[in-house]
């Protein structure tokens, strides 16, 4: 997609960061219900960095996302979280995940369950 490639530059004046305060205080009141202690997070997908912008007051933020080019817009605004290329499917972080955890938020607001115990846990 041109967007998230090309036209990358101007992501932040068709989607400013501001635009998505609301959003991401929803998002860390939830995150904190399901997982009081959590002091990290890990965003896949995580495209300009705008919902970071407000989360990583909460937490030590870890983005993710395919596009380079949207990566290093979202380093522009969150230099202090730690960015990393790659698709969100096959990446490989060399952590261990914590064995309980709340469900992750997708972009559209659906809780998924995705933090079940895995066998692969690279």
């Amino acid at each position: 997609m041109r967007m998230y490639g090309e036209l990358a530059e101007w992501f932040h004046l068709l989607s400013p960061p501001q635009e998505y305060a609301e959003e991401a205080a929803d998002y860390a009141s939830f995150l904190v219900d399901a997982c009081p202690d959590a002091t990290t997070l890990l965003e896949l997908g995580s495209g300009g960095g705008n919902t970071a912008s407000y989360l990583k007051r909460r937490f030590a933020c870890t983005l993710t996302d395919l596009s380079p080019e949207m990566l290093a817009l979202s380093s522009g605004i969150n230099p202090e979280c730690e960015h990393i290329h790659g698709h969100m499917r096959t990446m490989r972080l060399g952590r261990q995940c914590p064995r309980r955890g709340p469900p992750v938020v997708h972009a559209d607001s659906r809780p998924m369950p995705i933090l079940a115990p895995s066998r692969d846990r690279r």
